[in-house]
């Protein structure tokens, strides 16, 4: 059985660019990209069709064109998800690569170099390329191009949240694997509980970021703790498996669960607290 995890994971862009904050988003992937990803595969589909085939150069070249699509294709999907990501936080800085753009950009060259291979001279092919990568910034837009503010929430507070929620998310994404690969299922579903919580606490920390200090613990320590105890819980199983030490695994997973859950309520009541006071005091100043 495997457990999905609420907490986005590592991508493909993750992994080949993995400079800190180059995507800055913490969403997971929405419909939004799949959907938009899909019609613009779709919409160069003729321009690709129409070429020829007839020798190792045509082949080459239809290759290289697929494979420039599908890295436009990608970029795109990132873009999305680092424009939704910034439009769903409070405060958040502006993506460091504009990959919606440099999508329409490459997707615009495509064209204009499959216009050119089919014996189109070059000022059809460049209108071709400038259309396309015009109607790629028409229908998908461009990047955000500034940082965004909170009259609670900073850039600052921001940018603390994400790199706590990186950790976290590796840390649970290192622990969730081991336990499922040694199948433990008390284990695996106490395990999925956590995520969950853990999910929830990071959650409010990007609204209330005040509470970032005495949730910073739990989530850089106990949580790291925890994916290294699963570590040399999951050889033990393997090989000899011990419902008793199972116990003492669950029973830690779930008492760091409990605390973790503890931290989010404290944190949400402290945010409702702060709404209470700031009511209070404007309808005094009102009244």
């Amino acid at each position: 059985m495997t457990i999905q995890s609420p907490l986005p994971r590592s991508t493909l862009a993750e992994t080949l660019l993995p400079a800190k904050g180059l995507f800055r988003r913490s969403t997971a992937p929405s419909r939004r990209a799949a959907r938009e990803r899909i019609a613009l595969q779709i919409a160069v589909l003729p321009a690709l069709l129409m070429r020829p085939t007839d020798g190792i150069a045509d082949i080459a070249t239809n290759i290289a064109l697929v494979g420039a699509v599908l890295a436009a294709v990608w970029m795109l999907g990132e873009g999305l998800r680092a424009e939704d990501d910034w439009r769903a936080r409070p405060a958040a800085r502006r993506p460091r690569l504009p990959l919606k753009v440099a999508a329409g950009a490459l997707m615009g060259l495509t064209l204009a170099i499959a216009f050119a291979t089919v014996g189109n001279g070059i000022a059809t092919s460049a209108a071709a390329g400038v259309l396309g990568c015009l109607l790629h910034l028409v229908a998908f837009g461009i990047d955000p191009l500034h940082d965004k503010h909170d009259t609670t929430v900073t850039a600052q507070d921001a940018d603390r949240v994400e790199d706590i929620t990186a950790r976290a998310n590796a840390s649970l994404t290192a622990m969730l694997r081991t336990l499922d690969q040694c199948g433990a299922p008390d284990a695996i579903a106490e395990g999925a509980r956590l995520d969950a919580a853990a999910s929830a606490l990071l959650s409010v920390l990007a609204t209330v970021p005040a509470a970032l200090p005495r949730s910073r613990r739990a989530l850089t320590v106990w949580l790291p703790a925890l994916a290294e105890a699963a570590a040399r819980f999951a050889p033990l199983h393997l090989t000899a498996p011990d419902p008793a030490r199972t116990r003492d695994v669950v029973a830690v997973i779930a008492q760091v669960r409990a605390n973790i859950e503890q931290l989010a309520l404290e944190a949400q009541q402290r945010a409702d607290e702060q709404l209470s006071r700031d009511l209070a005091v404007l309808s005094e100043t009102s009244g």
